[in-house]
């Protein structure tokens, strides 16, 4: 509800249950009677869950529905319906690991001649989120995640320890550096940090939008209410339950005790896995610290991709909708490069936005990688 990623490609189950054996095996392993949040379903997946099913059959169930433990065989017979979707174009990257090994950084499977690229994690999120991408990049560079740590939670701190394991794994440099959303402010700071101490090629901004300042208030709860009004309206639309907020007993709160009140509302409003909850508790603390930071000059080589469409099934906050094409950046990074992506926030990740995202990063920063037949991505 505070933050996320996207969609998978239209027709993508259907392709991968043809193509890929272990993966139509492991499917028929699953308990259709098993609700999807003990699989791991979260206020993020349901969203890009519900994109690719609403791709796929032209209808899907809403978030509440599959939020409030729904299941496989339940989702189905909401889909019986559905017309015949239509035909598909061939998988275009059959078999692609999306899964990296935890470590040091994750590891994403792939290789290549040039420098990795080190990405930081969105809000509330693991840096799984990248596989896509590392699939796609595969054969130029390798691709490592920074995994969210509870502690420390500031921005300078995790930049700080994200920085120390960049360079445990590669001690000199060069370094590629970069992350998308939350985890481009995170980069940012890193690649501050590396440029000291050796060579970083390129900082890549994947729609991380710096806030606009908060409007003025008068009192600690009418920030209160700023902050969660649109959370409480959402959770009425999705769920059809009324979140009566303490605006004034938040007021008084720190950011992790009004979001543990939030949150405890919320469970007794509607019925959530706690996996649903505990993701929703990190995003918001996340944002909360990208929030307080204040960006430092980085004058080295950086590329924003920018959203342009905007994200289905968020709350809104009009300090993230910037409308200027750097999304604030041009202030602390003069060396800067913006590309469109014809996608919104949450599906950059995900096909078909992630081909073009990597397509362009190849042609960025190794040009000479792209075969004489591949047109670079138009400006």
């Amino acid at each position: 509800m505070f933050s996320g990623y996207g969609s998978q490609w239209p027709g993508m189950g259907r392709e991968l249950l043809a193509a890929e054996p272990a993966f139509a095996a492991a499917v028929e392993r699953l308990d259709p009677n098993v609700p999807l949040t003990d699989l791991g379903l979260d206020s993020l997946t349901a969203v890009r869950i519900r994109t690719a099913v609403l791709g796929e059959f032209g209808s899907a169930p809403e978030l509440g529905v599959l939020l409030r433990q729904g299941t496989l065989r339940g989702v189905a017979g909401l889909l019986d319906d559905a017309p015949a979707p239509s035909p598909l174009p061939p998988l275009a990257h059959p078999g692609e690991a999306v899964h990296g090994t935890p470590g040091v950084l994750r590891s994403f499977p792939g290789t290549g001649p040039h420098p990795p690229l080190f990405l930081a994690h969105a809000a509330g999120g693991s840096s799984d989120a990248y596989g896509h991408l590392a699939a796609r990049l595969d054969g130029h560079r390798p691709v490592y995640g920074f995994d969210r740590l509870e502690h420390p939670d500031d921005v300078p701190s995790r930049a700080a320890e994200f920085a120390r394991r960049i360079r445990q794994i590669r001690p000199e440099g060069p370094w590629a550096v970069g992350g998308w959303s939350y985890g481009g402010v995170v980069a940012q700071e890193t690649a501050r940090l590396l440029s000291r101490e050796g060579e970083v090629t390129a900082l890549v901004l994947v729609d991380s939008i710096l806030p606009l300042p908060a409007p003025p208030v008068a009192t600690p709860a009418e920030e209160a209410r700023r902050r969660f009004v649109g959370f409480a309206a959402y959770v009425h639309t999705v769920y059809g339950a009324e979140l009566n907020l303490p605006y004034a007993e938040l007021g008084d709160m720190d950011d992790t005790a009004q979001v543990d009140l939030v949150l405890a509302l919320l469970e007794k409003a509607v019925d959530l896995p706690p996996a649903v909850l505990t993701h929703q508790r990190s995003s918001y603390l996340d944002l909360r610290s990208a929030e307080r930071h204040s960006p430092g000059p980085y004058p080295g080589r950086t590329l924003l991709y920018r959203a342009t469409h905007p994200a289905p099934h968020t709350v809104r906050d009009a300090r993230y909708e910037r409308t200027d094409a750097t999304l604030g950046w041009d202030a602390h990074c003069p060396d800067l490069t913006v590309t469109d992506l014809p996608a919104h926030h949450l599906a950059l990740l995900d096909p078909p936005a992630v081909d073009a995202l990597a397509l362009d990063l190849i042609r960025a920063l190794d040009p000479s990688s792209l075969a004489p037949n591949t047109a670079p991505m138009e400006p």
